[in-house]
């Protein structure tokens, strides 16, 4: 599927909608990369083991947890990533627990977009209200679109897990969710953008196997301050040519001298060719005082990354 700008817009404002900006505290510092040993323990990595190869384009990701538990700023930021508006509405009919998961993802094969409400869900309970509310079906329950139950809109597709719940549009292929075949963690484009991310508290990704690139977002808190947030934008190249410009154009964008919006957005950017068969480039560093911790999935959502990445 080649992946259009609107769909990159919704996806981005659904997690600007849900982390409300906000402005960090203290004196800021340079932060060090997330170590990638310690990956595959981290909520984004479990999250991409989950859903089955057949993603393609945007992957949204909101670890709950890290949010609700967080000090200042990120503490203020619980919700529910893309159901954070419907939270309630799914509560109350639905008996889905969208604010009490570990963490939220959503993404899509080409078709209705599902997201995976991981953790602290009652499959039983859901089954029971979603019966009663007019769905119907044994593992996948489902119902059509109708004016006067709004819900169907975002979650005409249901299906509980255990403790988790996949909930979709009409038709959603919410079998991309533990199905058979290879998990979206093992394309090596998602692995490379994985270890190069390290942990994140919300992350937008855009795969596009038929272009053979991708590129990643990140926001996570600072380790020597959990009020304030550490940027990162991550991308995989051709070519080790390709990695080497980009690198040099986006030192060339977050030098704190250059033109707004990157010049001086960060403080003491690092920009690093991690190499590999992806041939990735990373940006990392602290946001500047004067920057929300979502500034760089804002930044996404307009299509003005650093170095031209889109």
């Amino acid at each position: 599927m080649i992946f259009r700008r609107r769909a990159v817009l919704a996806l981005c404002a659904s997690v600007l909608a849900v982390l409300a900006a906000c402005t960090t505290a203290g004196t800021p510092t340079a932060a060090a990369p997330a170590d990638p040993a310690a990956v595959p323990d981290e909520p984004f990595a479990a999250a991409l083991t989950r859903f089955g190869g057949g993603v393609r384009g945007v992957v949204e990701f909101v670890d709950l947890r890290a949010v609700a538990t967080g000090s200042g700023t990120w503490s203020q930021l619980v919700s529910g990533g893309r159901l954070g508006p419907y939270a309630q509405q799914l509560a109350e009919r639905l008996r889905i627990d969208v604010l009490g998961a570990d963490w939220t993802a959503t993404a899509s094969a080409g078709g209705p977009l599902i997201t995976l409400v991981a953790g602290g869900q009652d499959a039983a309970a859901i089954r029971t209200a979603a019966e009663a509310a007019g769905w119907t079906g044994a593992d996948v329950l489902a119902r059509d679109l109708a004016v006067a139950e709004p819900l169907t809109v975002q979650a005409a597709t249901i299906r509980p897990i255990g403790a988790d719940v996949v909930v979709g549009g009409a038709r959603a292929p919410v079998e991309l969710v533990d199905g058979p075949g290879p998990a979206l963690a093992d394309d090596p484009q998602v692995a490379a953008l994985r270890d190069c991310l390290g942990q994140g508290l919300a992350v937008v990704m855009l795969h596009r196997p038929e272009r053979g690139s991708a590129y990643a977002v990140g926001a996570a808190p600072a380790p020597d301050d959990p009020a304030g947030a550490v940027s990162t934008v991550c991308a995989t190249h051709e070519t080790p040519a390709a990695a080497t410009d980009r690198a040099a154009a986006v030192r060339a964008d977050a030098a704190p001298g250059a033109a707004a919006p990157w010049g001086g957005a960060l403080v003491d950017p690092q920009v690093t060719e991690l190499g590999g068969p992806a041939n990735v480039v990373r940006l990392t560093g602290r946001n500047a005082a004067d920057r929300p911790p979502t500034f760089v999935v804002g930044q996404m959502s307009r299509q003005d990354l650093p170095g031209g990445i889109r």
